[in-house]
């Protein structure tokens, strides 16, 4: 029997929880609701590592969410810090008596962003599994905005944009070039694998959980192979997309992210995108890589031709992005020159949990 500690100090069976069959295909009823309602769950899931400050600010505001009738929040921490230094922000942060007592705090051991998701997933059943960064904030309307998007479209995956905060001194280019942006279109906009991730998105838990009534395949997780480089998230939503997922954009349902100093440079833009590069090779192994090389070639020249005229008015950010484009191809020409390089190859170390939800559009 599996227990863990929760923010309150007290010891959960997740176990029975997740083998209980009253909790397993039915939604969590309201506390004190004596008139049989059942709500359907909303399971945030926050994977997190050292980030003390946001975290506690994403946990505050997702704590004030405003939910339409008939669901119920969750909130589901996953430390990916072996010593557990966010516990002492979970227990600090301030939230509703109600949200705090279907809060669950968790630590994984083993160091990985799919670890860590893994990890969220199986605390137990969801109607829906909504994913956000730690460092991320979130405003009122925001879960609302993601469940009507899901259920007036009928989509399997909602996807909502992030906007990227800048730090105090960060160039003007950066800013106008939105690179720290992750834009998903009009709301009802039909997405593909490619422009999806797990930062603010939600999923229907009819994907993640194997023995629900409407289960549409084996329960769905993240490939552990992708943890240290990144990209699990979209492999998995690849994967979802073969058999058939539906992802719809929702345009209201924006979070905001604030982008740390040592980020707001060229220099690591240039290596997030090659990034992007070495994991789209692995996960798009099967297309052509010519052709793929061909059209990011035509892409390159014309950001550089159009980036001409700005440049006599002194805006180089269409410019940096034909730089960052050819980032993005070099490392998916290294990848496919080299099968290891796309799996060797590893941005970050100790500093960081490595986020699969920073990918630039390709």
């Amino acid at each position: 029997m599996a227990y863990e500690t929760d923010s309150t100090g007290a010891e959960t069976d997740l176990g029975s929880m997740m083998n209980d069959p009253e909790s397993s295909t039915q939604p969590l009823a309201p506390d004190g609701a004596r008139d049989g309602t059942r709500l359907a769950r909303v399971a945030v899931c926050i994977a997190t590592y050292r980030r003390p400050t946001e975290l506690r600010k994403l946990l505050e505001t997702v704590g004030g969410q405003i939910l339409p009738e008939h669901y119920e929040l969750q909130i589901r921490v996953v430390d990916n810090d072996a010593d557990g230094s966010a516990r002492e922000v979970v227990d600090a942060a301030s939230l509703p008596p109600a949200v705090r007592s279907r809060l669950t705090y968790v630590i994984e051991t083993e160091r990985g962003i799919a670890e860590a998701r893994n990890r969220a997933l199986d605390i137990g059943p969801a109607e829906f599994y909504v994913f956000v960064d730690d460092d991320e904030w979130v405003e009122e309307r925001w879960l609302e905005s993601l469940l009507e998007t899901a259920e007036h479209h009928r989509g399997d995956v909602v996807l909502g944009p992030v906007t990227g905060i800048l730090p105090s001194g960060a160039p003007k280019w950066m800013e106008r070039g939105g690179f720290f942006n992750k834009e998903t279109g009009q709301t009802g906009t039909i997405l593909d694998w490619t422009g999806t991730r797990t930062s603010n998105t939600l999923v229907r838990g009819t994907w993640m959980v194997a023995d629900a009534p409407a289960a549409k395949t084996p329960a769905m997780r993240f490939d552990r192979s992708f943890s240290r480089s990144g990209g699990s998230d979209c492999e998995l939503f690849r994967r979802m997309e073969d058999l058939g997922a539906k992802f719809v954009a929702c345009e209201e349902a924006r979070v905001f992210e604030f982008v740390e100093p040592e980020r707001a440079s060229l220099g690591w833009l240039t290596k997030r995108f090659y990034r992007t590069g070495l994991v789209y090779h692995r996960i798009a192994h099967d297309q052509n890589p010519t052709l793929r090389l061909l059209k990011r070639l035509l892409r390159i020249s014309y950001t550089t031709l159009t980036a001409m005229p700005q440049l006599l008015t002194g805006k180089v950010e269409r410019l940096v992005r034909a730089r960052l484009q050819w980032s993005v191809m070099k490392g998916g020409f290294d990848a496919a020159r080299s099968a290891d390089t796309a799996t060797s190859w590893v941005e970050y170390k100790d500093k960081t949990l490595p986020s699969a939800t920073d990918q630039p559009k390709h």
